[in-house]
C-alpha cells in the first residue's frame, strides 16, 4: 500500500517470480522426503548458523511491539524466506556453487541494461525483467552532476542504483577471489576481462558507498596471510572510519549529507518515543509524525544506516544479534575466505549509508547471500 497518492516501495508487498520458483523447490524438496522415509534430512548448524538462526529469531520476537503488525509480519516472512534458502545451501541440499554462478550470470545480463541506460539516459524498455520507467526529468530520480550536466545514474533492473551497485560489487570480489584459483590462461583472461566489465557498470552508477567498499577492503589482499584477531579488529576499524571519512568529503551534493542527517535526527526522536522500536519496516509509516514540516513524497525513506534502522524498528536485541553474527564471521573468515572476510567488510561499509539490506527485496536476498558466502571455507567461480 501507498501513502497517500505517493506509491511507497517499504510499504508495498509483491509476490516475485523468484519465491514461486523457491516455493516450488521447496515444495519438491518435501514431497521427495516423504516419498523417501528412509531417508533422513540432516541440516548443518554450525555457530555461524546459529548465529543466524538468533538473528531470524529476534526478529520474529519484534512483532510484538510493531506498530504495523501486517507490514512487520510480511517483512518478517521475507526474512524467513532468504533464511531457509540460507539454510539449504549451508546444509549442502542446493549446490552453492551453481547458485554463485547464477549470480554472477544474472549480474553479467544485468550490465548490458544498465550500461545502456547510461548511454541512452533512459530505460530500454525491458520491463518484463523488472526495470524501472525511467527519463532524466522525472522527479525524485537519482542521476549526478558532471561538467555541469545531469546525467542519469544506471538502474539496470534495480529500484535504485546503490542496489544494483551493491550487486556489482558481490559479483567482483567473488570473480577476484576465483582469479588466483583459476589455472587456464585462457579463463584468466576472461576473468578478468569480465571483472573490467562490472567495474565500468559500478562506476557509471556513481554509487560512492559501493566504490568506497570495494576500494578499501582490497588492501586486505596483503594482510589476509597474516591470521591475528588483534589486527584484524585495528584493520576493520580503520577502514570504517577511512571509508565514513571519504564518504562524508566526496560529495555528489550536499542535499544527499543533508539527508542523511535529517533521517538520523528523525530515528533519535523516534527512538526517544519507541525505545523498543517501531516493529519491521515501520520507520517510513511514522516518520512524519517527526517532523516540523511534511516530508516530499521522494524523501520518504527509511534511515540510510542498516544499524540504526535495526535499533530503531527491531530494537536493542536484535542489533546486538546482528553484530555479533557479523564479527562472528568475520573472525571465521579471516583466515582463509577473501570473498567472505571482504563482503563483510563490505557489508558494514555500505550499510553504515544504506538501508536496501533490509528494507528492499534485492536487497534482503544480497544480505543474506553474503551470509552464505561468509559462512562457507571458500568460494571459487570461473567464467
Amino acid at each position: 500500500s501507498g501513502t497517500g497518492s505517493f506509491f511507497n516501495p517499504y510499504l508495498s508487498h509483491f509476490l516475485y517470480f523468484s519465491d514461486l520458483l523457491f516455493l516450488t523447490g521447496v515444495t519438491f524438496f518435501l514431497l521427495h522426503f516423504l516419498w523417501n522415509k528412509n531417508e533422513k534430512i540432516y541440516f548443518n548448524f554450525s555457530r555461524s548458523s546459529l548465529f543466524v538462526f538468533l538473528f531470524i529469531a529476534a526478529l520474529v520476537s519484534t512483532l510484538f511491539i510493531s506498530l504495523n503488525f501486517e507490514n512487520s509480519f510480511i517483512y518478517v516472512l521475507r526474512f524467513i524466506e532468504f533464511y531457509l534458502f540460507y539454510l539449504l545451501c549451508e546444509s549442502g541440499f542446493v549446490r552453492f556453487n551453481l547458485v554463485a554462478k547464477s549470480f554472477v550470470l544474472s549480474v553479467f545480463i544485468a550490465w548490458f541494461i544498465g550500461v545502456g541506460q547510461f548511454i541512452f539516459q533512459q530505460s530500454l524498455g525491458v520491463r518484463l525483467l523488472g526495470e524501472p520507467n525511467l527519463f532524466l526529468d522525472q522527479p525524485g530520480i537519482a542521476k549526478v552532476q558532471i561538467w555541469g550536466m545531469d546525467f542519469l545514474r544506471s538502474y539496470s533492473t534495480f529500484s535504485h542504483p546503490n542496489i544494483f551497485a551493491g550487486f556489482l560489487l558481490v559479483a567482483i570480489v567473488i570473480l577476484v577471489d576465483s582469479f588466483q584459483k583459476i589455472k587456464n590462461t585462457r579463463k584468466k583472461v576472461v576473468n578478468v576481462f569480465v571483472i573490467g566489465l562490472l567495474t565500468l557498470a559500478l562506476i557509471l552508477t556513481f554509487s560512492r558507498s559501493a566504490v568506497l567498499a570495494l576500494v578499501m577492503s582490497l588492501p586486505f589482499l596483503i594482510f589476509r596471510k597474516k591470521n591475528n584477531l588483534l589486527r584484524l579488529f585495528f584493520y576493520f576499524v580503520f577502514v570504517w572510519i577511512l571509508g565514513t571519512l571519504l564518504f562524508i568529503f566526496i560529495k555528489r551534493d550536499a542535499s544527499a549529507i543533508y539527508d542523511r542527517v535529517l533521517y538520523l535526527d528523525i530515528s533519535l526522536e523516534m527512538l526517544k518515543e519507541f525505545p523498543s522500536g517501531v516493529g519491521l519496516g515501520n520507520f517510513t509509516s511514522v516518520m512524519q509524525n517527526f517532523v516540523e514540516s511534511k516530508l516530499l513524497p521522494w524523501k520518504i525513506q527509511p534511515v540510510h544506516n542498516v544499524f540504526v534502522l535495526l535499533l530503531v524498528e527491531a530494537g536493542m536485541l536484535s542489533l546486538f544479534v546482528f553484530l555479533g553474527m557479523i564479527f562472528n564471521l568475520l573472525r571465521k573468515t579471516f583466515a582463509n575466505n577473501y570473498s567472505g572476510f571482504v563482503l563483510l567488510i563490505s557489508l558494514v561499509i555500505v550499510g553504515s549509508f544504506d538501508h536496501y539490506f533490509l528494507t528492499l527485496y534485492q536487497g534482503q536476498f544480497l544480505l543474506f547471500f553474503i551470509l552464505l558466502i561468509a559462512s562457507r571455507k571458500q568460494v571459487s567461480v570461473s567464467v
